[in-house]
């Protein structure tokens, strides 16, 4: 009867702990150096608790920042958790955790016990019969590198042991064959957990950010460039929610506090029209929010942090999400009043009590005393 595989898995902030890290840095994404530096992660002594036990392979996921940094992977195994160094018994794990000795110094401390080295996103440890199991990633380069997860798998299962008898009777040639499998096999169970975890491509929560441009374009959004990284996630995960309300004051009110923080107010013509009651008001009113029903006036409050480079993105969403049909006026607030322009009570302006100028934070000097002053 087989044994069911089993797995070390490094990718949290703290399985990288558990190793030592030298001229590397730790975050909640991965493991990472900068650039122009050189560096190294010894993992723990992984022990899978059964002697003589074959690895089968180890898989790392990486994102390479720059195309010129390498990583080395050296591969090593032991039956036992001491060695033998200058004729005194030590502890492997002791060795490995030690910040006295230098990774250079340990990589020639277990060069005795190095089964495999190579470089890429996966290496098969076939040929690796051993109870524990550690290893070292060598960082160099010119850029930046960030590796997300590492995972050992064990024991070995090879597509040899499905072959009749027959071609297991020589040591020689089922290792060959063991080999030669052992490239489609690879190919195989990476599709295969490709397809497994086909889910988290179309989960804009969890999507690479490569995904996303598949996923605003299923979902109909323009212009995704306007939108930063989260908030575009956002409003992909809550399309079907925020399209039922599309073409309506609600849905452009919400796609733009999405974007601001902050929600804006939109006034249309038909709000205004029962204020027109004199000439003098007619004309103010028009100046203000616009002559024809086909119009409405986007209000941004003074509170929401906007600066000269938003107003035309703010304008391109605006245009993007309208009614084809209608017309948009884009009104930024001002944080005090201006009899005859936007001036609302609440919102960029109050009514209080004359005060002069004190350092009590709520009085300011009022514009009528800074021009009398200049007149004189």
């Amino acid at each position: 009867m087989k044994k069911a595989q089993k797995y070390f898995m490094f990718n949290k902030k703290m399985d990288f702990q558990t190793g030592v890290l030298e001229n590397l840095m730790l975050s909640e994404k991965g493991l990472t150096i900068g650039q122009n530096a050189t560096g190294s992660f010894y993992s723990p002594l992984l022990d899978s608790r059964e002697k003589k036990t074959l690895w089968h392979s180890m898989e790392l996921e990486i994102e390479k920042i720059s195309n010129t940094t390498e990583v080395e992977i050296l591969i090593y195994a032991s039956e036992e958790k001491e060695c033998y160094q200058d004729g005194v018994l030590c502890s492997i794990e002791e060795i490995i955790k030690s910040h006295k000795i230098t990774a250079l110094e340990k990589a020639e401390r277990f060069q005795a016990f190095l089964k495999k080295r190579g470089r890429g996103e996966e290496i098969l440890l076939h040929g690796i019969e051993a109870r524990f199991l550690w290893f070292e990633l060598r960082f160099t380069g010119l850029g930046e590198i960030l590796i997300k997860k590492i995972k050992i798998i064990f024991p070995k299962e090879s597509w040899a042991e499905y072959l009749p008898d027959i071609y297991q009777q020589d040591l020689k040639s089922y290792s060959f064959v063991e080999r030669y499998l052992g490239i489609f096999q690879s190919i195989y169970e990476k599709m295969t957990k490709e397809i497994r975890q086909i889910s988290r491509h179309f989960d804009p929560d969890v999507a690479e950010n490569e995904y996303l441009s598949c996923l605003v374009n299923w979902v109909g959004l323009q212009d995704s460039f306007l939108w930063e990284i989260p908030k575009l996630r956002y409003l992909i995960g809550h399309a079907a929610e925020l399209y039922r309300k599309r073409g309506t004051v609600s849905y452009l009110m919400d796609i733009l506090e999405i974007y601001l923080g902050n929600r804006p107010y939109i006034v249309e013509y038909h709000q205004v029209l029962p204020f027109m009651t004199t000439q003098r008001k007619e004309e103010l009113l028009k100046r203000l929010y616009g002559e024809n029903n086909y119009i409405f006036t986007v209000i941004i409050d003074a509170k929401a942090k906007i600066n000269r480079k938003d107003i035309p993105m703010i304008d391109r969403i605006v245009e993007n999400e309208k009614p084809a049909h209608m017309e948009s006026n884009l009104v930024i607030l001002e944080p005090y009043i201006f009899l005859g322009w936007h001036s609302y009570l609440g919102m960029n302006s109050v009514l209080s009590d004359f005060h002069s100028m004190v350092l009590d934070g709520q009085a300011s000097i009022p514009f009528t005393k800074l021009q009398e002053e200049r007149r004189e």
